[in-house]
């Protein structure tokens, strides 16, 4: 799907993917899950990035458990990723 392939290389966000493939955000997040993209797209440099601050990996794993029970959305994670940087 050419909507997922633009989201997984930068070039759309999220949310326009979405919209361009018709799809709420909610099921355009699971559409990726069942391609193998992954919807957290820069998060794995930034968890690596992160690892020598026991704080920033327990504020990533707080933050990941509360997005699999539904509390945080993925533009919850780009905050989340926008301060860690700033740290």
């Amino acid at each position: 799907m050419a909507a997922a392939k633009l989201y997984e290389v930068g070039e759309l966000s999220q949310e326009r993917a979405a919209e361009l493939a018709g799809f709420s955000r909610q099921e355009f997040v699971t559409m990726l899950s069942a391609i193998g993209v992954s919807p957290f797209q820069g998060v794995e440099e930034d968890l690596l990035a992160a690892q020598a601050d026991p704080e920033v990996v327990a504020l990533l794993n707080d933050r990941w458990k509360s997005y699999e029970r539904g509390e945080v959305t993925a533009r919850g994670w780009d905050k989340i990723r926008s301060e860690i940087r700033r740290s």
